[in-house]
């Protein structure tokens, strides 16, 4: 009678209202006892299979996992029926199997708990409640944390941070089942040396970059003003690969691998020597890359007012090789032990003539001269000067070929036949309305030659 009592409870349980909790449903694992009023060959205990089903006598295999009693009872008197005349069933629930979670540890310490294998399960239960529940490993970020739900992860967690109050973080619900693996994350060796706050043997995580290697060894030890040229290398066996102190975001990091060697040091520096017509000769340490240009006008202060920065010399050894060191000249990266030596400046050209102030005119680098430029080095013409009659002779094998010009179609017409290029070497010879022709002009340049050797 009691048990025909229960069934009948439990048949009420079926007119809950929505308010309630929900209803108790059968899983596996549940033990219960089917009761068939008046025929006790049918009466017997059953434990719900891991497929979810029983099999009874008189009913056969049923399914009972997911179904409430009430549903379960009612299909055992459907199927009893082709026995029995109106039978009467009641099933009890004789041992629930207690649902449980689970927290399972990588580094041999599983916590769980000692007469379930598992945690009791709550609803509702979050993964900051089990895992409070359990012994937590520290420190909590070498731990790598999943949540297994079915046998497929289905969640992976910065355990730390949850634990923190990392909204972010996926936080639960559990469900009945879920298993939680918190296991130690692969570290690789390294060492980091030279320019950090603690050099030596450092364990990071798998798949860190070099630079995170560089943090957990204290950061470089640089000021800000030495930080961009402070070289970082990695020895990876025979190679060595170089990088910039800072990390390019916009570019894939690094990974460091098993062995790996971080070096951390100030550049290197070349000693070059630099001689000649220069403001500061001597011997000077440089950056890696410095040019020829870059050595003579930073390092040794440029040429001197006699100097050249065209046909420069650059002794490397035996070799010698000759440059031009202008910032418009192609860059010539130089070398440890380079002597670099700044020749005088021999580029000149000569007025005379009827002008206010004859005489050797010094070309700069870079500079282009034309015929009007060689009346403003002369400061004008004489009084008895013209700027029809201007001859301009160059030297060709061994003698001077001269051609007359008219500066007035330049000075009044723009035409630029009228104004030719001044080369080293030229002499500029203005002269008067008449006197010099290009018969006779012959006549003047053994003295013109005289001349010119005098400036020199």
């Amino acid at each position: 009678m009691k048990l025909v009592a229960l069934g009948l409870v439990l048949l009420a349980n079926q007119s809950q209202s929505p308010t309630t909790p929900a209803p108790f449903r059968l899983k596996p694992g549940d033990e219960i006892r089917v009761v068939v009023l008046g025929y006790s060959e049918f009466v017997s205990n059953y434990i719900v299979l891991s497929d979810g089903t029983i099999s009874g006598i008189g009913f056969g295999q049923v399914k009972a996992a997911g179904k409430t009693v009430p549903q379960l009872q009612s299909e055992v008197t459907d199927r009893l029926t082709a026995y029995i005349r109106n039978p009467k069933v009641a099933i009890v629930v004789t041992n629930e199997r207690k649902e449980s979670v689970f927290v399972v540890r990588g580094d041999g310490d599983s916590s769980t708990s000692p007469t379930s294998g598992g945690f009791p399960f709550q609803p509702g239960m979050e993964l900051r409640q089990l895992v409070a529940m359990s012994k937590m490993p520290t420190p909590l970020d070498l731990y790598e944390t999943r949540v297994y739900r079915s046998g497929k992860v289905l969640q992976s967690v910065n355990l730390d941070q949850l634990m923190k109050g990392d909204q972010t973080q996926w936080n639960g619900p559990m469900e009945p089942g879920d298993l939680v693996t918190i296991m130690p994350v692969q570290m690789v060796r390294v060492w980091v040396l030279g320019m950090v706050g603690a050099p030596g043997e450092k364990r990071i995580r798998q798949g860190s970059d070099l630079y995170h290697a560089i943090a957990t060894a204290g950061a470089i030890m640089a000021s800000p003003e030495q930080f961009a040229d402070v070289e970082v290398m990695v020895r990876r066996g025979p190679d060595v690969i170089s990088f910039a102190p800072k990390q390019d975001f916009g570019r894939a990091p690094f990974v460091l691998e098993n062995g790996d060697t971080v070096i951390v040091q100030p550049p290197t520096l070349l000693r070059v020597s630099v001689g000649g017509f220069v403001n500061r000769p001597g011997d000077f340490e440089v950056k890696p890359g410095t040019s020829l240009s870059q050595v003579i006008g930073a390092t040794a202060g440029g040429p001197t007012e006699d100097g050249t920065l065209k046909g420069v010399y650059v002794f490397r050894g035996s070799q010698v090789y000759v440059s031009d060191a202008l910032p418009t000249s192609g860059s010539f990266p130089l070398m440890s032990g380079d002597s670099v030596f700044v020749l005088r400046n021999e580029r000149v050209f000569t007025v005379l003539g009827e002008v206010q102030k004859p005489g050797t005119i010094k070309m700069q680098d870079n500079k282009e001269y034309r015929l009007v430029d060689a009346l403003a080095m002369g400061s004008g013409l004489a009084e008895k000067g013209s700027l029809r009659r201007i001859f301009v002779l160059k030297p060709e094998g061994g003698k001077f070929v001269a051609k007359q010009f008219n500066l007035d179609e330049f000075l009044k017409d723009g035409n630029l036949d009228a104004n030719p290029v001044i080369a080293p070497g030229d002499v500029v010879l203005f002269g008067q309305p008449k006197g010099f022709t290009l018969s006779n002009i012959s006549q003047a340049l053994n003295g013109v030659l005289v001349l010119q050797n005098l400036f020199r």
